[in-house]
């Protein structure tokens, strides 16, 4: 099965005025979901609209369409990088490049949430004779 795609409007901002033009979209928030094998990716975006500088090809704020302002973010966003980019991400879901080894002998991996004072952090091997070559 190939990748599906889903572009979803999320918010719409307005501006009361912009060049003597009363309700002009200005921003546009938006997500693009990527679906493949069961698996799913949610891409979050937002574009800023050119302002009208005209009432000409002006659609009024009544007359918009979910079509229309999906349109205007396409004309904003390069699909295709888009689509590049989410599939990235798609395909680490998938295919994850490295994933938890489990073992009898390994303690409880039960998650514990660190606090804010606590770190964690990837501590270096002391060097020993035998590693050190003498």
């Amino acid at each position: 099965m190939a990748t599906q795609y889903e572009l979803t409007i999320t918010e719409v901002k307005k501006a009361p005025v912009v060049n003597d033009i009363s309700d002009v979209v200005t921003r546009v928030r938006f997500q693009y979901v990527a679906s493949d094998q069961g698996k799913n990716y949610l891409y979050m975006g937002r574009v800023k609209l050119p302002e009208p500088e005209t009432t000409e090809g002006f659609i009024p704020i009544s007359q918009l369409t979910e079509e229309k302002v999906k349109e205007w973010i396409l004309d904003q966003v390069n699909e295709d990088q888009l689509q590049e980019r989410v599939n990235q991400e798609l395909q680490k879901i998938i295919s994850p490049p490295e994933s938890a080894a489990y073992f009898e002998w390994l303690p409880d991996t039960t998650p514990i949430i660190p606090s804010a004072e606590t770190q964690e952090e990837e501590m270096p091997i002391p060097e020993t004779e035998e590693s050190s070559g003498e």
